[in-house]
């Protein structure tokens, strides 16, 4: 009876806590009705309306190109201070102008007239600020023109043209190169104005192979407005080659020409008078000074045009051994230098290219002999002959020109 009596008073004891336990568990359940929002994860559709997403990022590395546009910035002016060299050599010319901003290249351009059509001389770019026309022909006028350019640019205005002329042509002539010889009488037979010998040193320069002929020197007068004053015309009492209706003589040398038509034709070649110490280092051969053009101690008389009734065609005999023809004989030669008896003495201690280039004398050097000559004092490489420089109608007294 007591064990059914604590039974009993335990289970009163329990009826309040099942009572409780009760109550939370309908007031949990009753609770979800209560909530509303359905962002609250109480919400019974919470779950439904956020759903659970795995996501994947992959990395992926990629390769960017950048494009970078530089700005050209192109030559605007045309090249100035074009200029073409003139009668420097016979074949070629060449041209030089300001350099332009921006410019990496220029074309030239050129033409035969000034007013006529200018082409290219070439196909590609010249880089610089000169240019070499190699493609010319001796003693003829051209005119040049230049463009600047650059790379992505059109090319500008072309320069103003400038004229060049290429040099007058070597033909007929022959190179002596320079030297060093002992000038004057060194056999101690000639004249006092001879000496004293002395050292003289030339360059080197072209002289003509043969004298001047007479039809030669007729073009220049017939292309040209020659001064009358400078020559004389056929006159039998004088033995004058120069006439226009007398071809046998045009193969001679010309004669009857003074010293300024000898300089005013050798102008007109683009050349000029040898000196006096060109003369005769060419006459003798240079350095080995002969005595005579082709005899270098021994004189041969039938080797020269002397003692004739008149001049002789040029090649008529031999050349010396430099090539040049009648250094002695047929007509005497006009030098550059004025006579001047004691010039010598100014070159005791040597000289180098010496000139005469004035006298009181009145006089200019002539040199060679001539056709008239018998003596053989007037045929050696070293006399020192003398004409007046203002007279004409001298008929044993012809010249060659030299060249640079």
């Amino acid at each position: 009876m007591q064990k059914l009596s604590k039974i009993i008073k335990a289970s009163i004891l329990l009826i309040p806590l099942i009572i409780l336990s009760l109550y939370t568990i309908t007031s949990c359940t009753d609770d979800k009705y209560e909530v509303t929002n359905p962002n609250d994860p109480r919400h019974p559709d919470y779950a439904k309306n956020h759903p659970t997403t795995t996501s994947t990022t992959t990395s992926t590395t990629t390769s960017t190109t950048t494009s970078i546009t530089t700005l050209i910035v192109c030559p605007t002016s045309a090249p100035t201070n074009v200029v073409a060299s003139d009668k420097t050599y016979s074949n070629k010319i060449t041209i030089t102008w300001d350099m332009v901003a921006n410019a990496t290249g220029y074309i030239v351009y050129r033409s035969t007239s000034a007013s006529g059509t200018y082409t290219t001389l070439f196909e590609t770019i010249i880089t610089s600020n000169t240019y070499v026309d190699t493609t010319v022909t001796a003693e003829t006028n051209y005119y040049y023109k230049v463009s600047a350019t650059k790379t992505g640019c059109t090319e500008t205005a072309k320069s103003d043209a400038d004229a060049g002329i290429a040099g007058f042509s070597t033909t007929g002539m022959v190179l002596i190169t320079g030297g060093t010889f002992t000038m004057g009488d060194t056999w101690g037979d000639g004249y006092s104005d001879e000496l004293p010998t002395h050292t003289v040193t030339v360059s080197s320069f072209y002289i003509d192979e043969t004298e001047v002929t007479t039809g030669a020197f007729e073009a220049y007068i017939n292309s040209e407005s020659t001064n009358t004053a400078y020559y004389d015309t056929e006159d039998s009492m004088r033995d004058c080659n120069i006439n226009t209706n007398n071809s046998a003589k045009d193969n001679h040398p010309v004669n009857c020409v003074s010293w300024e038509g000898a300089k005013a034709y050798c102008s007109w070649k683009g050349k000029r008078l040898p000196t006096e110490a060109e003369w005769e280092y060419a006459a003798g051969g240079g350095s080995a000074h002969w005595k005579w053009s082709l005899d270098e101690t021994t004189f041969t008389s039938n080797k020269y045009c002397i003692n004739k009734s008149s001049t002789c065609a040029v090649k008529s005999y031999g050349a010396n051994n430099l090539g040049l023809y009648d250094m002695s004989g047929n007509v005497w030669e006009w030098s550059m230098d004025w006579y001047q008896p004691d010039f010598y003495n100014n070159c005791s201690s040597g000289c180098t290219n010496p000139k005469c280039l004035f006298s009181t004398s009145g006089f200019c050097m002539i040199r060679g002999g001539s056709w008239r000559d018998c003596s053989l004092v007037s045929l050696r490489t070293v006399v020192r002959g003398r004409g007046n420089h203002k007279l004409n109608g001298v008929n044993d007294i012809g010249f060659r020109c030299v060249m640079e």
